[in-house]
């Protein structure tokens, strides 16, 4: 509490005035000669009780009453912050530039330009000895405490909002640790945020630490509607030309109103296919385009959709690589054999030498032959054993699959207990025994080959048994023997089979299941060596290589790189040569587009601190300085002087 005019509070003495004024001319007992008093003793003890009760409360109203007039002369006010004029003031101002901050108000512009408009006028109420920073909740550069007003206003004014989720931990942290060594006395810190639902911190957000500081709140409101489009995960089968890829997304209708959309599939930055929807309130829709990729190489798209809520989240980005085929290289000794233990197998993959039918092209080599230089550009190397490989070629296949690669190992029948040791140490087949007439069953992701194929056909005469017990088994006999196992290695894969891919072990060859299921095999294999990532905006890549040049594709502020880190701010796809990654593709997370804020009183619970919140309706400044000054007493305490005095005189008027 403060009081304006101090010296009235001697006034307060005055109280004292109507006891002394009591005392003084306090009744004096008077004898009178009286026959008896039988008759009137008793009725006399009461009206003595309720006259003295009549005194006190007189008494007490009027001392209170002189006490109220000397309050109000005062000018008492209740100041919640202790703000020491001419004491220097250092300000920091927190905006949320999230992606949510870019909802339309009824004005037509976003939330985000009104909350710059009301920082520059709390930038502006400051005196010219203060001292004023920026902080933006998504960990964009702003800046450090600085008399410089002109600076901090450019700096307000040149800021967009981002799809990086709002940090409001992080942004009071930075705004803390800056006024912690601000030598003034005063400390203010202005949070403007739409404060949406989504953003709400885990746990209390304590600032009591920092002493004499004030903590005001501005939350801005806009429209709840949206419409957003987020992408799907693509599919790991690899991708060739004139072979669809199925590019999925999802459109969701945030908002209470049905929505109209038209979504557009662009390669490059052209309309390539277009759809249309009408999305109810609160709807989901899953969909995707199927596009044909015409020329091998990496193909940038998007899925775009018109709606005017938050433009941010109107773009989903996908990148993926195009080959012009599978490229297929089978290993084998062919010096020592008199069959090609890949006859059938790549009679189903390519069934024309010259053309690729199924987007796969094969090529046999004698594994003597095999190099570093041969390895690179294959898809998958599918190596058919019948001793174990040397010393020379297992180092070059071990570093052809740590280094992405995938390797498909097929034994023969005079294979031993030592097949893949040099490849793998730990893997390798017991032995082989016959089996009864089962079918072959498929877990995922083949799974849909079980209902898609006559795969109860398949008659095993053989199999290897598997010493031990690898990563994941991909396909399974029906009483759950392994045919298929994989073993992770490095960044590539080792797939290891239990029979041979000719008669020896089964019929397989011959049935028309056959080379269904070794297309699908190969593609598996094949599947997830896309060098490029998905992450959410504001998500670091970690990228390996020397001079690494990156160049950005989609919303402004495209992306940052710091040494071996990547990362954008904006939806978008960065490019990279000269690292293990061709792309990164950033996307906003799905959750900073629901619109939902969150009440004020939800608000206060994310502060355990004091924390004013300003009304978005009044203007800002003057509710500040009302703040800084506090609150004045007099009018209530006039108000109930006033009330007393009524009270005073009707029971003044009152006689006993």
């Amino acid at each position: 509490m403060d009081f304006i005019n101090g010296f009235y509070l001697w006034g307060i003495l005055a109280g004292a005035l109507p006891l002394i004024l009591h005392l003084y001319f306090k009744r004096r007992k008077h004898r009178v000669q009286f026959s008896t008093l039988l008759f009137f003793v008793k009725k006399e003890k009461l009206f003595a009780f309720r006259r003295r009760l009549y005194e006190i409360l007189l008494l007490a109203l009027r001392v209170i009453i002189l006490v109220l007039l000397a309050l109000a002369l005062s000018r008492i006010f209740f100041k919640r912050f202790n703000f020491i004029s001419g004491g220097g003031a250092g300000a920091v101002i927190i905006v949320d530039d999230s992606l949510s901050m870019q909802r339309r108000t009824i004005s037509g512009g976003t939330v985000f330009e009104y909350g710059v408009r009301q920082a520059e006028k709390i930038l502006n109420s400051l005196a010219g000895d203060d001292t004023a920073a920026v902080v933006f909740t998504s960990g964009a550069e702003g800046v450090k405490l600085t008399r410089d007003k002109s600076l901090v206003l450019k700096v307000l004014r040149g800021a967009v909002p981002v799809a990086v989720p709002a940090s409001f931990g992080a942004a009071l942290r930075n705004a803390v640790e800056q006024l912690r060594n601000f030598p003034g006395v005063n400390r203010e810190i202005y949070l403007i945020s739409d404060f949406a639902g989504n953003n709400a911190p885990l746990h209390p957000l304590d600032v009591r630490k920092l002493k004499n500081s004030r903590l005001y709140c501005l939350p801005l409101h806009g429209s709840g509607e949206n419409v957003s489009v987020s992408a799907g995960r693509l599919d790991s089968v690899p991708k060739v030309i004139k072979r669809g890829v199925n590019i999925p997304f999802k459109i969701t209708n945030h908002g209470k109103l049905v929505h109209k959309i038209t979504a557009q599939l662009k390669i490059s930055g052209k309309t390539v296919q277009t759809k249309n929807f009408s999305l109810a309130p609160g709807s989901v829709l899953n969909t995707q385009f199927v596009y044909v990729p015409r020329r091998a190489g990496r193909v940038q798209a998007c899925v775009e959709i018109d709606d005017e809520n938050i433009p941010l989240d109107n773009r989903a980005w996908f990148s993926f690589a195009v080959a012009d085929n599978l490229n297929v290289l089978l290993l084998y000794d062919q010096g020592k054999r008199k069959a090609d233990p890949f006859y059938f197998f790549s009679l189903a993959l390519s069934p024309s030498s010259a053309k690729a039918l199924n987007g796969i092209r094969c090529r046999t080599l004698d594994v003597g032959l095999a190099d570093k230089e041969i390895l690179v550009g294959q898809h998958v190397v599918c190596l058919a054993l019948d001793k174990p490989v040397t010393a020379a070629t297992a180092a070059l296949l071990n570093n052809y699959i740590r280094g992405g690669g995938i390797l498909l190992t097929v034994p023969e029948a005079d294979t031993r207990g030592n097949y893949c040791d040099l490849l793998t140490g730990q893997s390798g087949l017991r032995g082989i025994s016959a089996v009864s007439e089962r079918g072959v069953k498929f877990n995922p992701p083949l799974r849909e080959l079980n209902d898609l194929l006559q795969l109860k056909l398949v008659r095993w005469r053989k199999l290897f048994n598997f010493k031990t017990s690898p990563a994941k088994v991909v396909a399974v006999t029906d009483a759950g023997r392994p045919l298929i196992l994989e073993h992770p290695a490095g960044k590539g894969r080792l797939l290891n089979l239990a029979f041979s891919l000719r008669r020896d072990f089964s019929n397989w060859p011959t049935l028309k299941s056959y080379p269904v299921a070794m297309v699908a095999l190969v593609n598996y294999a094949a599947g997830n060596q896309e060098k490029s990532v998905s992450a959410y905006c504001g998500a670091q890549v970690g990228l390996k290589g020397e001079n690494i040049v990156f160049s950005g594709i989609g919303e402004k502020s495209a992306g940052i790189a710091k040494g071996a880190k990547a990362y954008s701010m904006a939806p978008g796809i960065l490019t990279f040569e000269g690292a293990d990654l061709e792309a990164a593709v950033f996307n906003p997370s799905p959750d900073e587009s629901k619109p939902a804020l969150a009440p004020e009183s939800e608000i206060r619970k994310w502060f355990d601190a004091p924390l004013t919140v300003l009304n978005v309706n009044s203007e800002v400044v003057p509710q500040i300085v009302k703040f800084r000054k506090g609150s004045e007493l007099t009018g209530w305490f006039l108000l109930l002087m006033l009330l007393l005095l009524g009270v005073e005189f009707l029971l003044g008027a009152k006689k006993f």
